[in-house]
């Protein structure tokens, strides 16, 4: 399996942790650029704030990200109101998680000829919560989607607490299939894709 953007397969599972905004946008609006080229089904779960970053550098590379929301190739979902639906008693449900986003799943592949890309940050808001087994129980449950649904998923995290946690750090990375590798907490940085 390769890296997002690359050929990747049905189960791919990719993080990357970001050490400022304009990483994740770069990494996640190349992720969505390739989705638009092949055709794909795409799903943003993003904050409000990350989601016109990621709008903004599309259209400026020539995608039209209304006509693909119009046409129902593209959807986005506020992360925050999304997790409110399935979170109970700080703790992801998962039966109210797969009532949330099984529909959208199917709503994104319906009469689709490509394939489904998904790239979610409402593991990167538990984290920031400080609610890490809320995460980790999170990426489980996506995982879990795998299993009854081909899609790519592209979750981000931002770097700086992973410096002070770092046994959780390895848990993240052992829940996914690839590691979109960045040296936390240095400004050198060594980009790459692991395959775990």
């Amino acid at each position: 399996m390769r890296a997002a953007g690359g050929g990747i397969r049905d189960a791919w599972h990719g993080v990357q942790f970001y050490d400022d905004d304009q990483q994740l946008c770069a990494s996640v609006s190349d992720y969505l650029a390739a989705g638009f080229v092949a055709g794909d089904a795409l799903m943003v779960v993003s904050t409000p704030e990350h989601w016109s970053a990621f709008s903004d550098r599309l259209q400026a590379t020539g995608h039209d990200v209304d006509g693909a929301r119009a046409e129902g190739q593209l959807v986005t979902l506020d992360a925050r109101e999304t997790l409110s639906r399935f979170v109970r008693d700080s703790m992801p449900d998962e039966s109210l998680f797969r009532a949330t986003l099984e529909p959208q799943i199917v709503r994104c592949t319906h009469e689709k000829v490509g394939r489904l890309r998904i790239y979610g940050e409402m593991v990167d808001l538990l984290w920031r919560d400080g609610n890490t087994l809320a995460a980790l129980l999170l990426e489980q449950q996506w995982n879990g989607l795998h299993q009854t649904g081909s899609f790519w998923l592209f979750c981000g995290y931002v770097s700086e607490p992973f410096e002070l946690r770092s046994t959780d750090v390895q848990d993240i990375c052992g829940a996914h299939t690839h590691v979109i590798q960045t040296r936390v907490g240095s400004a050198k940085r060594s980009s790459g894709v692991t395959s775990r």
